[in-house]
């Protein structure tokens, strides 16, 4: 075999390997030890050249895939159309300054490398795009500086452009700076959305904060719109690999499951509310998405909305927190079903384990489909409302309606509380009650 061939070839695999075209399914240290691994490889056929035809006596420095020769440095405003592609070996851009795509579409091709430096952000707004469209084994790679954890902020969409996409993406070393109304854990986050963006087959790691945050903690309503979410992993986090306003979960809920969460600081589907955001309004079906949902603050229903939960869904529950409606007077129509499987129940628990930790369910709506149906509820009983119990079902106005059936209460002062307009179907043996002061209370 022709000895240039040879090196051409293996320079291109190895180019390639370090821009994320091979190994993908693997994590960042992987790729990093498969790629040095195949560079001692290299290194050693080029030795056992030496004496024979091979002529190209520099080949590593042609593959120095740390190299920003070729690279091309961005800052600023885009407002004009831009395509990005692939200069050649090692990164094709460096942003190192805030990055913002105003009314124009900044499109990324396969392969390209972004290197982002100096807290730098990519952010969209006034109907601007970002599309970053890579393929199987041609990815794009956000990642910061070598050598420097977490030296660019993430992205920020506030744009309802549809073309707004991130497909084939690794985005790595994001977190360095918070983002404007995302107050907790440090509001960092690889990226948070407030508008339109599809992401799909990509990869979220090494991230100083959340992997996703969706909403906006400002005076301005949330404008997520529907959004495709699909097969994208989460990994190595500081934080929830997802984070949202808890009514934008009807845009993503049968979604979640098809993505991989692992090794994050806070392993759970983070749900929050915020002063401009507190009611759930419409109907809401949650699923399973392999890992808990985590609630902050309580899930109220407005008038008429409707939540539906489905079979093995695990929640923690946040001190305080609780799950009812709103509008007592009024909500005649609004409607709570949580429907588990003999075998697959559902679960709501503390963060803590503790007895009283967070106020359970209050059931103060009519509706005659209310329902926990195969529930284990755990360390329900916190005192918001002047009675520590895990179910109430009161409504002195318009009645409240429930029906119970193969549910567990555990850890609570008391089981069930029934007030004035109550009525609760259960047969007997319908609730167990397993280390409870007192199942029922006035």
């Amino acid at each position: 075999m022709n000895s240039n061939n040879t090196f051409n070839s293996l320079a291109f695999f190895f180019n390639n390997c370090h821009k994320g075209r091979q190994f993908l399914y693997l994590p960042s240290f992987y790729q990093n030890f498969s790629c040095l691994a195949f560079l001692f490889f290299l290194a050693t056929f080029s030795a056992c050249c030496i004496d024979g035809d091979c002529e190209e006596e520099d080949m590593l420095d042609e593959v120095d895939v740390f190299t920003t020769i070729n690279a091309v440095r961005k800052c600023g405003e885009i407002t004009e159309n831009e395509t990005w592609t692939d200069q050649g070996a090692g990164v094709d851009y460096i942003v190192d300054c805030d990055l913002i795509i105003d009314g124009a579409r900044l499109s990324i091709r396969e392969n390209v490398i972004v290197q982002l430096e100096n807290d730098a952000l990519i952010r969209v707004i006034n109907d601007g795009a970002l599309k970053a469209d890579g393929k199987e084994g041609e990815t794009i790679r956000f990642q910061g500086k070598q050598g420097e954890d977490f030296s660019w902020s993430g992205i920020l969409i506030e744009s309802d452009n549809l073309y707004n996409e991130l497909d084939y993406v690794i985005l790595e070393g994001a977190g360095s700076r918070n983002f404007g109304g995302l107050d907790f854990p440090d509001g960092k986050a690889a990226i948070k959305i407030d508008g339109n963006i599809w992401i799909t087959n990509s990869i979220i790691q090494d991230i100083d904060g959340h992997g996703l945050y969706v909403g906006k903690n400002s005076s301005e309503t949330p404008q997520v719109k529907k959004t495709r979410f699909s097969d994208n992993t989460f990994s190595n986090c500081n934080g929830h690999p997802v984070l949202m306003v808890k009514d934008f979960l009807k845009i993503f809920d049968t979604d979640l499951a098809t993505c991989v969460y692992r090794d994050n600081t806070l392993q759970s589907i983070g749900l929050t509310s915020n002063a401009y955001n507190v009611y759930m309004t419409g109907s809401h079906g949650w699923q399973n998405p392999g890992i808990p949902f985590h609630i902050y603050y309580a899930v109220e229903l407005e008038v008429g909305a409707r939540l539906t939960i489905l079979e093995g869904t695990e929640f923690i529950m946040a001190d305080g927190s609780w799950i009812g409606f709103t509008n007592t007077q009024l909500n005649e129509s609004g409607m709570i079903r949580v429907v588990g499987e003999a075998g697959d129940k559902v679960l709501f628990r503390s963060e803590n384990g503790e007895r009283g930790s967070w106020g359970g369910f209050h059931f103060n709506s009519p509706h005659e489909s209310n329902l926990l149906q195969h529930v284990e509820i755990r360390d329900a009983g916190y005192n918001y409302f002047g009675t520590g119990v895990a179910v109430e079902i009161h409504n002195a106005f318009i009645g409240a309606n429930l029906t119970m059936e193969d549910v567990v209460i555990k850890n609570s002062d008391c089981g069930i509380r029934m007030g004035t307009g109550a009525v609760l179907t259960a047969s007997l043996g319908d609730v167990l009650y397993e280390n409870v002061n007192s199942e029922t209370c006035e």
